[in-house]
């Protein structure tokens, strides 16, 4: 039996500088791909943090604001595009 084949693309991660990289398929980061999505024009939507528990001390407008979804700051969204790699 053969041993294993060093560089298959087992992880799912294509190998730069190779090939055979056309062949690979980049794997989404799940936590991100759950958590944000992009817009048609490149931008990156999340939803905003505080409004799970401990309701009763914060204020109606303070709710309402909690459930609209938001863009990520710039800087952010070089990150975050890295980890979705199709999205």
């Amino acid at each position: 039996m053969a041993g294993p084949v060093w560089g298959s693309g087992g992880a799912g991660f294509a190998r730069t500088g190779t090939s055979a990289t056309a062949g690979y398929k980049l794997k989404s980061h799940r936590g991100a791909a759950k958590r944000f999505s992009v817009t048609k024009a490149g931008k990156v939507k999340r939803n905003k943090a505080f409004a799970r528990h401990l309701l009763t001390k914060k204020s109606p407008k303070r709710k309402r604001s909690y459930r609209t979804s938001t863009l990520v700051s710039a800087g952010e969204t070089k990150v975050i595009k890295r980890l979705l790699p199709y999205g």
